[in-house]
Parts: structure tokens; sequence; C-alpha cells
């Protein structure tokens, strides 16, 4: 994980097209993660502020190589991210 500034996460497997997204109406007061010996996360606690919402989505993924800010996160992503949080209204 990296610098983590937004109040979204995404896991995804390369070797399937699926990607899990959580999407939180505050950001998380702390984010513990574990991994096994070949870095697959086997673990992920995520501590969110008192009243806090989370909404889980699912998306299939086209190609998570693009990413024209080169920030990281695939266009595809961040694209429908965008378009769907101002929607919950948080």
């Amino acid at each position: 994980m990296q610098n983590w500034n937004e109040r979204w996460l995404a896991l995804f497997d390369p070797t399937t097209k699926d990607v899990e997204f959580l999407i939180f109406s505050e950001r998380p007061t702390t984010l513990t993660v574990r991994a096994d010996e070949d870095e697959n996360i086997d673990m992920l606690q995520i501590i969110l502020p008192k009243g806090a919402m989370v909404w889980l989505g699912e998306l299939t993924h086209r190609d998570l190589t693009i990413d024209s800010d080169s920030d990281g996160v695939p266009d595809f992503i961040e694209d429908y991210l965008q378009k769907i949080i101002p929607k919950l209204g948080w």
C-alpha cells in the first residue's frame, strides 16, 4: 500500500478480472494489513470512527496497466469512483 489519501480502498487479484472496493463515509482511524511470505494480503483490519458508513462494490477490470497520471491507481478505478462517490452524498 502507498500513501493513503482517499476514502476508498480497492483490492484485486491480478489473475482474475474482479476488483472489490470499499468507500468510506469517513477516513478510517486505523488500517492494519498483514501479508504472507509471498506478499499476498491475508488479513485486513479497518477501524472507522463511530457512525461511519461503508459502501462495498465490485467491478470487472478492463486493464489494470492503464494509469495515465502514474499514481499507481488504474484509470478505470479512478474514473468510476470519481463518478460514484458524489452520488453517495458523503
